[in-house]
């Protein structure tokens, strides 16, 4: 049993005429009475009988019809899913990313994706957090990478990364001398904050108004290479993530310090979707293949080589 034999059969019992239904199908009226007559051979019953030259349906054609009809509705189906498939591993990927979160993608890991889905276009937007969340939400990003935790419930969040919080200070600052830091002990400092860190930075005012503390941002940066200058030029300590210190924690003028386990500071990077939506293909193989790659990455201890 063939795909055109079925929809022969049901386009003529539609008109319930053999030439009119061969005219409206392109094809010669012998061709479609053999196509009809093989249907019948492979089913081993009649589908249709002449009553005086009228084309009637035999009570087991009548128990055929809506059987086939449901067979060529799923093959349509079917076919329609296919090409949507096909078609969702083209287009655009549109991405919001924080500043911070830049080297989390790999070059090799683009080329890779790109090679393998050529029709496939990323189109990364550096942008804040907040701004990132909003455009996830709205549809017009696909995908967001932004800053842990999120707040919006609405949003469908998956761990990328975390880090502790560290500070650094140039060598003269008195705190170099604590193996920790607490918050309490940032009285009177000022305060260099990068723009992703903002609910650390939340978390670190709220307890110091509590405690009835004298603590200020001084500056505030997505850029971390302001840091350094603007560390010694104000006298500032400036709050980053641990993982980003590698490079002051072997400086002259500079040195690190973590906050103390108690305070319960961390920062981190998620993907951000929006729940109870079907991603396309391409979204899912994207997201499938970067955490693959970060986790790859994270056993080589490669994952932040800034």
């Amino acid at each position: 049993m063939e795909f055109k034999q079925l929809y022969y059969f049901v386009e003529t019992c539609k008109r319930m005429n053999f030439a009119i239904t061969a005219e409206a199908l392109y094809v010669t009226p012998q061709a479609l009475s053999k196509s009809i007559k093989t249907l019948e051979n492979n089913l081993g019953e009649k589908l249709f009988y002449l009553n005086k030259n009228a084309l009637i349906l035999t009570e087991f054609g009548e128990f055929f019809l809506p059987k086939a009809q449901n067979l060529l509705a799923e093959y349509y189906a079917m076919r329609n899913e296919v090409a949507n498939l096909s078609n969702n591993y083209k287009g655009l990927i549109r991405v919001g990313i924080v500043p911070s979160a830049r080297n989390l993608i790999n070059a090799d890991f683009l080329q890779k994706f790109m090679e393998k889905f050529p029709e496939t276009t990323i189109d990364f937007t550096q942008m804040s957090d907040e701004s990132l969340k909003q455009g996830v939400l709205a549809h017009s990003l696909d995908l967001g990478i932004g800053v842990y935790p999120a707040i919006d419930q609405t949003l469908e969040t998956v761990t990328l990364c975390k880090s502790g919080i560290s500070l650094i200070m140039n060598v003269k600052n008195p705190l170099c001398e604590k193996e920790t830091i607490r918050v309490a002990d940032l009285d009177g400092q000022e305060l260099i904050v990068h723009s992703d860190l903002y609910m650390v930075e939340k978390a670190l005012l709220e307890q110091a108004q509590r405690e009835g503390l004298n603590l200020k941002v001084r500056l505030k940066s997505s850029e971390l290479s302001l840091t350094r200058p603007s560390m010694h030029y104000f006298n500032c300590v400036a709050i980053s993530p641990t993982l980003y210190t590698t490079n002051y924690c072997f400086s002259k003028e500079a040195m690190c310090r973590n906050f103390a386990k108690e305070e319960k500071l961390e920062w981190g990077l998620q993907l951000l979707m929006t729940k109870n939506k079907a991603q396309y293909t391409k979204v899912q193989l994207f997201v499938e293949s970067l955490l693959r790659d970060i986790e790859e990455r994270r056993h080589r201890e490669d994952i932040f080589a800034f």
